[in-house]
């Protein structure tokens, strides 16, 4: 995927290019793992700002993969889930992503083999 195939969006909070940056560097190591990402859209939200409260990020991914679903993983400032840190939302929503794209991957490769072992059963004269 190029750089140019990624859309970063920053919802409540003022652009920050650090974080632009490391959005980035996280695609790249997925696109490394898994090179059938053809585009996607990262978002960076700040739901609620209040005066005196830290403040919880939430991070959306969702990419475009070829031949398969979509990847489409939500890390959302919750009692569970608290990111006060946007740097440490995009890494955790980054390291969701690649567990939901190695889980296709798994997939994919039982799939196959699966098939594999019916041609060759079927090709061995199996009822």
């Amino acid at each position: 995927m190029s750089s140019n195939a990624l859309s970063v969006v920053f919802r409540g909070l003022d652009h920050s290019d650090s974080l632009e940056k490391r959005i980035r560097a996280e695609s790249e190591k997925l696109e490394r793992f898994f090179d059938r990402i053809t585009g996607g859209t990262v978002t960076v939200e700040l739901p609620h700002r209040h005066e005196g409260k830290s403040q919880k990020f939430s991070v959306h991914i969702h990419l475009t993969i070829a031949g398969l679903d979509d990847v489409t993983v939500s890390h959302e400032s919750g009692p569970k889930s608290v990111h006060e840190d946007a740097h440490k939302a995009v890494h955790d929503a980054f390291a969701a992503a690649k567990r939901q794209l190695k889980d296709k991957v798994n997939r994919m490769q039982d799939k196959k083999t699966r098939q594999q072992s019916d041609i060759a059963f079927s090709a061995s004269g199996g009822v």
